[in-house]
């Protein structure tokens, strides 16, 4: 986590799921929860992601200027 991070942050997801929904905490945004991104708040975000009922991982995959990338691969069973 970057703590004083106030960038936009964009999820992809590939495999068996999709992205739903972001947000981040911040009690003052009317940034809208669809999309794939959203700006960081305090160096958190959130997303939401759906499986199609397919049994297999999604990769999550979270990128943001100046941060590195980084994947996490999520089994559904």
């Amino acid at each position: 986590m970057v703590h004083n991070a106030d960038t936009n942050i964009y999820f992809t997801a590939s495999g068996v799921g999709s992205v739903l929904a972001v947000g981040s905490g911040n009690p003052v945004s009317e940034e809208m929860y669809v999309g794939n991104q959203r700006r960081i708040y305090q160096g958190r975000a959130m997303v939401v992601v759906r499986a199609n009922g397919e049994v297999g991982n999604i990769v999550l995959t979270a990128s943001a200027e100046g941060i590195p990338s980084t994947s996490i691969v999520i089994e559904v069973a």
